[in-house]
């Protein structure tokens, strides 16, 4: 075997790296993630909102005692009490959502995904995304198509896979701390731990 064709295999065989443990759990990490998406930021949302508000009114209501002002002591516990309530029965409603068994991906949790990473999507894009990795046509996206679109486009040699939705993937696995943005130090782990530790 000469120098030319030793190269040639190992060029061959690094474009085939198969996914890595490192990969298998971060994907496994970026599904659960951007199932119920949409669903867990309102959730969030809501319960930030209800927070906020019991720490203003509680600095109203001592504003307004310290200036002497009378205030409705039951009216305010009655509406305390209620905030509290429902900031409970939405942090059940956020487990329910993040413990569900049966976990899919839909058209709307990746909207929002765009949404926070302030990227400009049409729904029509995104339904093409999730049409092109749907393999029992259901309009989501379950744990084997997610990971079988990994997969394929981790195995490709043509360029022609879709990519779309592997493209996205790909930046979520990297943002490790889900802020949205991507540091070198992301990357660097990453592409580490996938050639790296790969014995060819």
């Amino acid at each position: 075997m000469n120098e030319s064709t030793s190269s040639l295999k190992l060029e061959e065989k690094s474009q085939i790296i198969p996914i890595t443990s490192q990969e298998e759990k971060e994907i496994h990490r970026v599904f659960e993630l951007l199932c119920g998406y949409q669903q867990k930021v309102r959730i969030r949302e809501e319960i930030k909102e209800l927070n906020t508000w019991l720490s203003v009114n509680k600095l109203r209501v001592l504003n307004q005692i310290t200036s002497g002002y009378s205030v409705d002591e039951q009216k305010i516990l009655e509406s305390n009490t209620a905030s509290a309530n429902r900031i409970e029965e939405l942090h059940k409603e956020l487990q329910e959502v993040e413990t569900k068994p049966d976990k899919k991906i839909t058209c709307g949790d990746v909207m929002e995904m765009f949404k926070f990473l302030k990227e400009k999507i049409t729904r029509k894009e995104v339904e093409e995304m999730i049409w092109e990795v749907d393999e029992n046509l259901d309009e989501c996206i379950d744990w084997q198509e997610f990971r079988l679109m990994f997969n394929r486009n981790i195995m490709d040699r043509t360029g022609l896979e879709p990519s779309r939705m592997f493209n996205l993937t790909q930046f979520l696995i990297y943002d490790t701390n889900n802020n949205g943005l991507v540091s070198v130090d992301e990357t660097m782990n990453l592409l580490y731990a996938r050639y790296y530790f790969y014995p060819f």
